[in-house]
């Protein structure tokens, strides 16, 4: 016996009819072997009632929340990149001007001390980040369209911490690097280089043990785990609180860390220069 069966081209639908209709007739005349004196209404019912499948079909609400909070990580993982390149090449490009030898000579004769100068280039820059920043962050809303929530608040918090620790690497490593090439270089080797070994533009669960060893080192590694980890919870609780705050703690103790040793290179290094 022969069936002819019409379904959409290029879908599992044929494979699922055809087993289905095969399961049938296999299931019927194995009853009808095993029967031969049953009659036909008999062995109809026993087929049916054989591949007869009940159940109770849950859906697990969490599930949409999960696959929806994870496809926000990826989005506010990728803002790493910009906000990296955006606020190292301002401290830069500050930095190197105003140290030029000229405008540095130029700027003694001014009426203003060298501190106030440097306070002034330093509110100007900070405004420049946070519009910057709040930019990127409507941005990433606008894209995902999020509505405000607690995830949300935790993504903004956790990216605010990450501008810091930014900030704090930039103002360092411009104070260091007087050369315009070299700094190019530099931030773009460890803007790329932190990012992709950070795993803000692949998982890190698919990257080697020994590379995220090596991330672990760099604010954005820990950036990118506790948006990771805000994507993957639904339930908040100490547990989480715990994980997210020990990341959150990492990630000062960088920008710690970074503002120390500005600090001690501006004491050690020429007085004269504009350190911002």
């Amino acid at each position: 016996m022969k069936f002819t069966t019409q379904v959409r081209p290029g879908t599992f639908s044929k494979e699922l009819v055809d087993g289905n209709i095969d399961q049938y007739f296999n299931t019927l005349t194995n009853y009808q072997r095993a029967l031969p004196h049953a009659n036909c209404k008999h062995v109809l019912n026993s087929t049916n009632q054989t591949l007869n499948q009940q159940g109770k079909v849950q859906f697990n609400h969490h599930y949409y929340q999960i696959k929806k909070h994870e496809k926000l990580a990826v989005v506010y993982n990728s803002l790493a990149y910009g906000l990296i390149l955006v606020i190292m090449d301002a401290y830069g490009i500050i930095n190197l001007t105003f140290n030029r030898r000229k405008i540095r000579e130029r700027n003694q004769c001014s009426p203003l001390s060298p501190q106030k100068i440097s306070r002034q280039i330093n509110s100007g820059i900070a405004a420049y980040i946070i519009v910057i920043t709040i930019i990127f962050l409507l941005l990433a809303l606008g894209y995902t369209q999020d509505s405000w929530d607690w995830q949300t608040s935790l993504f903004i918090g956790n990216t605010l911490l990450f501008v810091l620790s930014t900030v704090a690497l930039a103002s360092w490593l411009t104070s260091l690097v007087k050369k315009s090439e070299a700094l190019s270089v530099i931030i773009s080797i460890y803007s790329l280089g932190t990012c992709f070994l950070g795993g803000a533009f692949i998982p890190t669960s698919v990257l080697p043990n020994f590379i995220n060893k090596i991330a672990c080192f760099t604010p954005t590694y820990w950036f990118v785990h506790n948006n990771n980890l805000v994507g993957a919870t639904v339930n908040f609780n100490s547990n989480f609180y715990q994980n997210f705050g020990k990341s959150a703690l990492i990630i000062l103790a960088f920008t710690a860390a970074f503002g120390t040793l500005q600090l001690l290179g501006q004491q050690l290094g020429n007085t004269k220069k504009f350190q911002i």
